[in-house]
């Protein structure tokens, strides 16, 4: 994205924070949910798929643009971000990265358009930690899989359209070996979601756990549409600063985060050059999306950046 494009895009959701999202916190934190008109506001100007490529209706925005946005988030409630946070992160980037073409044709332009993915990895026993996954996917004798087992705290679980599920497929010589990716609709036979969780903090920002019993799937759901041996393992054993899965070790080896190239991602974080840095997408950019011309009606002068103030001191 050009750079003063990408300004413009700062400012509209500066803009939508402070006119619309604090004057309202009190009410969010009341009713622990986010009002039907903010969040159409968020999907009418993109923030559902702002980091989707292009092609498949989203902005394609690099890492350090979604760093920039995300500052631009946290001056409001938590519940801002999370109603599109996996969209744009973890869910949205098992997708993007290691998808088929039919499976980003079918999902990616939804997401873009304002319906919702989960990501499916903690469980009760082994946390965020893959390596004590517990939910397994058995492969029938018609090609198909049946998943059985249970997730939990799967953030906007009680509103996802789509599930991105983690499940063993088989074993392997390290305990984060023959894990797979599966793609589950929301509504299929065998699934089901809990009452949203009671936390401390976060109104709005919905939580639940996730049931799986014997659920069956095609195989086309698989992620990337391969056999469970030769599948991208996306579940990763160790987080990244950029939030997205990522594969070093190529299709077959196992897919997991690498903190070396953390490492090497993170050094080369700097002032933009010509437009352009190590982190931009390279899907095509031949004209600008319906999800970009939407953000660029909101174009103002930038706000004046402000020190964190409680919502009841805080200006509009």
């Amino acid at each position: 994205m050009e750079t003063q494009e990408f300004e413009a895009v700062l400012d509209a959701v500066r803009r939508l924070i402070r006119e619309h999202f604090i004057p309202r916190e009190e009410e969010i934190e009341a009713n622990d949910e986010v009002p039907q008109d903010l969040r159409q506001r968020a999907i009418d100007m993109g923030l559902f798929g702002y980091t989707i490529p292009e092609e498949y209706g989203g902005m394609g925005m690099s890492v350090v643009e979604d760093a920039r946005l995300t500052m631009e988030f946290g001056y409001t409630v938590p519940a801002f971000r999370s109603m599109f946070g996996t969209n744009v992160g973890l869910a949205g980037k098992v997708l993007v990265n290691y998808g088929t073409d039919e499976q980003k044709k079918t999902w990616l332009p939804r997401l873009a358009a304002g319906q919702i993915a989960s990501f499916g990895l903690t469980e009760p026993e082994a946390g965020s930690d893959p390596s004590g996954m517990r939910t397994r996917a058995e492969r029938m004798s018609d090609g198909s899989f049946e998943i059985t087992g249970s997730k939990r705290f799967i953030t906007n679980a009680p509103i996802a359209d789509v599930f991105m599920i983690f499940a063993r497929t088989g074993t392997g010589p390290k305990p984060t070996d023959g894990i797979s990716c599966f793609i589950v609709e929301a509504g299929t036979d065998g699934l089901s979601i809990g009452p949203k969780d009671a936390k401390t903090g976060q109104a709005g920002a919905w939580t639940a756990e996730v049931f799986l019993d014997r659920v069956r799937v095609p195989e086309t759901a698989l992620s990337g549409n391969s056999t469970p041996a030769s599948a991208p393992r996306c579940a990763a054993s160790r987080w990244d600063v950029s939030t997205s899965v990522r594969c070093p070790s190529g299709w077959h080896g196992g897919c997991s985060t690498n903190r070396s190239s953390t490492r090497r991602a993170t050094s080369r974080v700097g002032p933009r050059s010509g437009g352009s840095n190590w982190f931009r997408h390279s899907s095509p950019r031949a004209r600008p999306s319906s999800s970009r011309q939407s953000l660029w009606s909101w174009k103002q002068p930038a706000a004046t950046t402000r020190a964190r103030t409680p919502s009841s001191a805080r200006p509009a």
